[in-house]
């Protein structure tokens, strides 16, 4: 799908020991094996099944540019050799335990040019994703550097669950935290973007393993419920010049404005209907917009009469507690000497009150 333009990506994940960096990769030694040896991982195949594809396509010119990242304590650098430079450690669980993510990103662009001088450029991409495996301390009995990088390991993992536990939520779609963790800022547009993205859920067979086996199957769960739209990319305004078969190469021939009126009634009826379809699709998100934006209205005016009548409410309790008798004065003392009267305030109904008590005890 990336020789068509598409993004892909493949991940895998599971807990330490699980056989992740087997999937991709193969088994440890296999320097200098033949690319075509059944021992190989996912990596090796898809490069072979890659250069089969661009060997049976002769018309195009294909391009190819790769990257190999590595994400390690939070950390992203380059590992120009190969695997071998990986940051890589022995615990209780694995005594070849990854101790870092890795990125290898194939970018493949395709340029084809048919028999009417028309060329279309795309641009695919193809993600091989390596995660370290979840651990757990006790089991892995880690110490040390090898126990600050098991916390990492798991901080990013952690991210990386709850970013796909919010995009597979199709009712509450809040804030995606993508930039809490840098492999997810890394596979933000492969998560929820334009692409396909395939996840292998690595198990262990053995029974003391059952909590993290239980786990990875729903970690995969809930990425399965993730919706994607995939699409070709291509060049900026490739999508219209190859309907209007306008050529791209100005510099030996001008554009001439009368190249619609020579295209076939077919093809011009299918571009109408295509343009048709688009115009429609964009007035019905518009009235959507425009329903969103008067509903919004709608509420902040509630909420603004709601908030009238609540200040008033709040200006009613204030002058029945300033006339209750019940409620007892409050004094504030002025900074004035101790010569000077304070000042104090007196509820006028309970000074009232009280004279009124006293005169009846003196004429008692």
């Amino acid at each position: 799908m990336a020789v068509e333009g598409f993004s892909c990506t493949a991940f895998c994940y599971g807990q330490t020991g699980s056989g992740k960096t087997h999937t991709l990769t193969g088994p440890p030694g296999l320097r200098g094996a033949s690319p075509y040896s059944a021992d190989h991982g996912l990596v090796v195949r898809s490069f072979v099944y890659l250069f089969r594809l661009i060997h049976d396509r002769p018309e195009c010119h294909f391009i190819l540019k790769a990257s190999f990242l590595e994400i390690y304590n939070e950390k992203v650098s380059r590992l120009i050799a190969s695997m071998r430079n990986r940051a890589v450690g022995a615990h209780a669980m694995n005594s070849h335990s990854s101790r870092s993510h890795t990125l290898l990103c194939v970018r493949v662009r395709r340029d084809l040019r048919s028999d009417g001088d028309v060329s279309c450029s795309t641009h695919g991409k193809i993600n091989f994703v390596d995660l370290a495996g979840s651990e757990m301390t006790k089991k892995t009995q880690s110490q040390g550097k090898t126990l600050e990088e098991a916390n990492n390991i798991n901080r990013s993992l952690m991210v990386l669950g709850y970013c796909i536990a919010q995009l597979s939520d199709g009712k509450k779609r809040g804030h995606i935290p993508y930039r809490d963790s840098k492999l997810t800022k890394l596979l933000a547009d492969s998560l929820a973007g334009n692409g396909v993205t395939l996840m292998i859920a690595c198990i262990a067979p053995s029974k003391s393993n059952i909590s993290e086996t239980i786990n990875t199957l729903r970690y995969a769960a809930r990425a399965k419920k993730i919706k994607s739209k995939p699409i070709v990319k291509m060049a900026e305004n490739q999508h219209l010049r190859t309907a209007l078969h306008v050529q791209t190469d100005y510099s030996t021939e001008p554009y001439k404005p009368n190249k619609l009126y020579q295209l076939p009634q077919s093809e011009l009826v299918e571009l109408v209907q295509l343009h048709m379809e688009e115009n429609s699709a964009l007035r019905t998100e518009n009235t959507e917009l425009f329903g969103v934006r008067d509903q919004l209205l709608r509420d902040q005016e509630l909420l603004s009469r709601e908030n009238e009548r609540l200040l008033k409410k709040l200006e009613d309790v204030n002058s029945v507690c300033v006339r209750s008798p019940i409620i007892p004065a409050r004094p504030t003392y002025s900074d004035a000497g101790a010569n000077e009267q304070p000042n104090i305030w007196t509820n006028p109904a309970g000074s009232s009150s009280n004279s009124v008590a006293s005169a009846s005890s003196r004429g008692s």
